[in-house]
């Protein structure tokens, strides 16, 4: 669990598990490095929910390409209202075609609108990789 305020890399929590040695590695703070390049599907999913209000609040997130800038048409939305029962979760599936070996990737997040603080609940957010080359 993570709360986001401004704008920071998501640490999904999840366990790497790969097809062959070698093919990724995953950083301490989320970020994960494709060692080979090739066609991937990339997919990722951020649940989140509010810590201490029932105040409209508003999030976004967007997978980043070598720590440069948002991939398009990777941003993804999602809402908060109610403590105890207004989680979200927003998800988003591209191709992307990775030319360079050891690029990373990783999953950006902030608070879009409200003032409540929200959580990204990484036990129930996903990064997933998939080589179709």
């Amino acid at each position: 669990t993570q709360n986001i305020t401004t704008e920071t890399t998501v640490d999904l929590d999840q366990t790497l598990t790969t097809t062959g040695t070698g093919d990724f590695t995953v950083s301490a703070s989320g970020v994960v490095t494709v060692v080979n390049t090739g066609l991937y599907v990339i997919t990722y999913s951020i649940s989140t929910d509010v810590t201490t209000d029932n105040t409209r609040t508003g999030t976004y997130a967007y997978l980043r390409q070598a720590g440069s800038g948002e991939v398009t048409a990777s941003r993804i939305y999602m809402y908060n209202r109610n403590l105890a029962t207004g989680e979200a979760t927003g998800s988003k599936s591209l191709l992307i075609n990775v030319t360079s070996g050891n690029t990373t990737f990783e999953v950006r997040a902030g608070r879009l609108t409200g003032p409540e603080t929200v959580r990204a609940i990484g036990t129930e957010s996903t990064f997933t990789f998939y080589n179709v080359s």
